[in-house]
């Protein structure tokens, strides 16, 4: 019958109608659904799920925080920092912060610029326990050991040093990098100081061994070096491995020979630049100042007098250098007194007179000049000439002798007045006091 028909319709659609009403998830299901969906990692479906209930409890809270976790999974940092700081206290938005802050640094990280996994292990490090941080700050720590590893392997110690250091107290850091930091020193022509830390390595991989290998490897760089002409490189090399086998000969040798060669050239600096350079080897320090005291005696033979005063003035007591300091300052007086310049050697002369005849030499011109003048009758020009040559000989003796000739000459010419004047300067010479009273009688008469 069509109203029985009718009527199970309805009654169907009343069962079915609260079939569904009771199928329906209340809000706290969809909320622990939502949860359940973080745990799994499932951020954005649980965001958009607690979207959708609203204001039952925390849910807006838990929508923002699911949708800040979820772009901090793509690595939008900076919107999910903001979500997280909006959200303050709420669950563990702090540790958030704080561990994708490590992982904004771990993204960061390429292979040439490792700084960023360090930066992040250390931030890891402050959340020992915060979900996967000490998993990723060991990750992050070996990364930067394996990749310094394998530039050490191609001789990059310096840049493997610089990341190990950077990680001290990580596995074997301390001691690798110093075990690196040997070669690097190597790398340097640094072999002493290599086998040193290999040293104080001990039985730390194969130091033991290396500490006497690399002092080997350094020799024999630097007999391939000197053989293929590269001197100066060789000097450094052998002088930093001083005692090993001749190495201090291998290095100055070479250098004290050159002094020698450009001595015999007569190229003093470069001579005495090779003594220096040859250190202590030998008497290599007694031969630069050889060379010094040759290269003076050569510039005093082409009369460069200052600069040979110079030289034997510096070098001092060795040898006879204050002798040829006088002998130099003689050497230029009879020059200049074979030129003419008597006044000019006088004074040379004069200025070492105790140094052989060299007072005779400042004054005998003088005293020979005075008697010439005196020959001559010219009084006044000889007395000066007798008064400069000082104390020589009895120059003295012969200002006198000169004035009592001129008395003589002036009373010759029956100059009295002159003559007493000229006698009474000769002092006690001779008879000058008789002769004074002689011509003073016969002007009055």
């Amino acid at each position: 019958m069509p109203w029985v028909k009718r009527l199970t319709a309805a009654i169907f659609a009343v069962y079915f109608a609260f079939l569904l009403s009771g199928c329906r998830e209340n809000d706290g299901a969809k909320y622990n659904r939502g949860v359940k969906l973080m745990a799994e990692g499932k951020y954005e479906e649980a965001a958009g799920l607690f979207d959708g209930i609203g204001t039952y409890g925390d849910s807006s809270k838990m929508a923002m925080y699911a949708k800040a976790v979820s772009v901090a999974e793509k690595g939008e940092y900076t919107a999910a920092f903001s979500g997280f700081r909006a959200l303050g206290d709420f669950k563990d938005c702090p540790q958030m912060i704080t561990y994708y802050t490590a992982r904004q640094y771990e993204s960061q990280a390429t292979e040439t610029n490792w700084s960023p996994r360090v930066m992040a292990a250390e931030v890891y490090d402050t959340l020992p326990f915060f979900r996967d941080s000490r998993e990723r700050a060991e990750n992050c720590r070996k990364a930067v050991y394996d990749e310094a590893v394998r530039l050490a392997g191609t001789a990059q110690y310096t840049q493997s040093v610089e990341m190990l250091k950077a990680m001290p107290a990580y596995a074997d850091c301390g001691k690798l990098r110093r075990y690196y930091e040997a070669f690097a020193l190597e790398q340097n022509y640094l072999y002493s100081e290599a086998s040193a830390v290999f040293l104080e390595l001990g039985d730390y991989k194969d130091s033991a061994e290396q500490a006497s290998a690399v002092l080997k490897r350094g020799y024999e760089t630097a007999d391939a070096q000197e053989r293929a002409g590269n001197q100066e490189t060789a000097y450094r090399i052998f002088m930093n491995l001083g005692a090993y086998e001749d190495s201090f000969e291998r290095a100055n040798k070479p250098y004290y020979d050159l002094g020698i060669s450009l001595r015999s050239e007569k190229m003093w600096v470069d001579a005495i630049n090779a003594f220096i350079q040859a250190g202590t080897y030998s008497d290599a320090e007694t031969q630069v100042r050889e060379t010094r005291y040759m290269q003076a005696l050569a510039k005093r033979d082409q009369q460069n007098w200052d600069g040979a005063v110079e030289i034997f003035t510096a070098l001092g007591d060795y040898k006879d250098a204050a002798t040829q300091v006088s002998e130099t300052y003689y050497r230029k007086a009879d020059t200049l007194e074979k030129n003419g310049d008597q006044e000019a050697a006088y004074e040379l002369f004069m200025s070492i007179d105790r140094y052989g005849d060299a007072f005779a030499r400042a004054n005998k011109p003088y005293y020979e000049r005075g008697a010439a003048l005196r020959e001559a009758g010219e009084w006044d020009e000889a007395v000066a000439a007798f008064e400069h040559a000082g104390r020589y000989e009895d120059a003295e003796t012969q200002v006198l002798a000169t004035r009592y000739a001129e008395g003589e000459a002036k009373r010759a010419a029956r100059d009295w007045n002159g003559a007493r004047a000229a006698f009474e300067k000769a002092g006690e010479y001779g008879d000058a006091s008789v002769q004074i009273l002689e011509t003073s009688y016969r002007e009055a008469s």
